[in-house]
């Protein structure tokens, strides 16, 4: 059955174009995201990696022609289903948290918070669960304080923990993870791709992007190099590579 579990992409993106009035962004990208698998996505700035992001994240309307299927099913990222949006979790470069809200509150946003009969938020469970997916990552912030009082470290974690909280794993998802190490340090750094690795054991398909290349050959199996909005290397096996090659396809000499 693994077989089988690994012959359907978690994400299939096909001829996925974005032309804006005098620039294409991004010109019939095709990649595959495979269960458990962990693929990089990297070119330089402009080369097309955020407006893929965007469209993924719903933010951006691709042009026609486009296609893309989830675990095999066709899915418009314009207008996706209630569950299908569920299986997509992005964590973005700026994070996307309220920092004058603490932790606990910030994983709530997403999912609600743990109440009893009467209503009354249940905090104490709730700072344990908080507290909990934190240490996992070996850090143990005050999670009743705002988050703009954490280090750079802790509000990166706070955000990766409430993308992966709830993961449901009867069907593969897809986890998005932009530029997610910029502000970790490298024990920070090795303890998020141990929980990447977790997830991917567990079936997810996960897209990491990444500015650094001694990150990509070490934490993904799979690379598509993007250059200008063209896709010049497309599910490639990252063993293949070295930074050199992976330098020369971003910047194409």
């Amino acid at each position: 059955s693994d077989v089988t579990m690994q012959s359907v992409p978690v994400l299939d993106i096909r001829n996925l174009s974005k032309t804006y009035p005098g620039q294409v962004a991004l010109a019939e990208a095709s990649f595959q995201v495979m269960p458990g698998e962990v693929h990089a996505l990297i070119g330089q700035n402009g080369s097309g990696k955020s407006t893929i992001i965007k469209t993924i994240a719903g933010y951006v309307k691709a042009d026609h022609g486009s296609q893309t299927f989830m675990n095999g099913n066709a899915i418009d990222l314009w207008h996706p289903t209630q569950q299908q949006r569920s299986r997509i979790r992005i964590v973005h470069q700026d994070l996307g948290l309220v920092p004058t809200l603490s932790a606990i509150e910030n994983l709530a946003l997403g999912r609600g918070f743990d109440t009893d009969r009467s209503g009354r938020i249940r905090w104490r469970r709730e700072t344990r669960r908080c507290q909990e997916l934190l240490l996992a990552f070996g850090l143990a912030p005050d999670v009743r304080s705002p988050v703009a009082t954490l280090s750079a470290a802790e509000r990166t974690a706070i955000a990766i923990v409430r993308a992966l909280q709830d993961w449901d794993d009867s069907q593969p998802g897809l986890l998005v993870l932009d530029e997610p190490t910029a502000s970790l340090n490298s024990d920070e750094v090795s303890a998020l791709f141990r929980e990447v690795h977790q997830l991917a054991k567990r079936g997810a398909g996960i897209i990491f992007v990444s500015h650094v290349l001694s990150e990509v050959l070490g934490l993904a199996n799979t690379v598509t190099v993007l250059r200008d909005g063209h896709t010049v290397l497309r599910n490639e096996p990252v063993a293949n590579h070295s930074q050199s090659t992976l330098v020369r396809a971003m910047v194409g000499e």
